[in-house]
């Protein structure tokens, strides 16, 4: 049996209702195909993995890209749809109906660079194991991205989860935001100290 056929078993034996193995079964073929040397979940799954979970468009992934693909997609797009693992638009792949949007960590804020390198590893369903951003980066994250929906999802990990809140000052403390600001300002202009 090929590699790409046992990846096809994998992900049929998954539970339909379940994204994260799948996803993470995708991205590790992708390792295994040199396309991407690392990934990491990061955006609002990050943060619904870790709280309560909630509603989200799309699942970010940062991925730390292979120099054949650096660049150019289409090496990665044209190995993803040859596996008949997914079909790709742009920067997003389409996972059994749920758009992945993969982003380059090459260029990125140091706050995101930082939370590619702590991003930790979670159990998913069969075995699968997925890199995650830890929660804290995750919300310091959003506090860079600074928009509306971000503080609704900050709000949900305050109320419902287990947040580091000294290594989550650390951090705020340490990186700025687009504004040139530290973050931990903008979070005290929403959430006082």
């Amino acid at each position: 049996m090929s590699r790409i056929s046992d990846i096809q078993d994998i992900l049929n034996q998954m539970n339909e209702s379940f994204i994260l193995a799948p996803v993470a079964t995708v991205m590790q073929f992708l390792q295994q195909e040199d396309l991407i040397k690392e990934y990491a979940i990061g955006g609002s799954v990050a943060i619904a993995i870790w709280s309560e979970p909630f509603d989200t468009d799309d699942i970010d992934i940062f991925c730390d890209f292979s120099p054949a693909v650096a660049g150019n997609l289409s090496l990665l797009r044209k190995r993803v749809e040859e596996a008949g693992l997914g079909q790709m638009r742009g920067m997003y792949l389409n996972i059994r109906g749920t758009k992945v949007q993969l982003q380059s960590v090459a260029n990125g804020p140091p706050v995101e660079l930082a939370a590619f390198k702590n991003a930790t590893w979670i159990d998913c369903e069969g075995g699968i194991k997925a890199r995650v951003f830890e929660l804290e980066y995750a919300l310091a994250m959003k506090a860079y991205a600074n928009r509306i929906e971000d503080w609704l999802h900050i709000s949900i990990a305050l109320r419902s989860a287990d947040i580091d809140m000294p290594k989550l000052e650390g951090i705020l403390n340490k990186f700025q935001g687009k504004d040139g600001l530290l973050l931990w300002e903008t979070w005290k202009e929403y959430y006082g100290r």
